[in-house]
């Protein structure tokens, strides 16, 4: 059996994000309001890359067309620009 190294990198990669993101969650129960809308935004977007890397490396996008690769990037380009303009509003 081959180890694929890449994917245990994206692994220890996504461990390390949700690390960062609860810490994140946790460190800002003490902000100011403008901190806190920007820790919450850094939030989202490491769960944004997380998602990217989840459907990139395990759901073998990127071994799809291009066209199929670019919609589902573009869709979730789209929802966290809408996320992060809703949350800001």
């Amino acid at each position: 059996m081959l180890i694929d190294w890449v994917e245990i990198r994206v692994w220890v990669f996504l461990v390390i994000a949700t690390a960062l993101s609860c810490w994140l969650g946790l460190a800002h129960l003490g902000a100011s309001a403008h901190l806190f809308a920007l820790m919450d935004i850094l939030v989202i977007l490491i769960a944004f890359v997380k998602v990217r890397f989840v459907l990139l490396y395990y759901m073998e996008l990127r071994w799809s067309p291009p066209l199929w690769r670019g919609i589902v990037e573009a869709g979730l380009i789209a929802v966290f620009s809408l996320l992060a303009v809703l949350y800001l509003c």
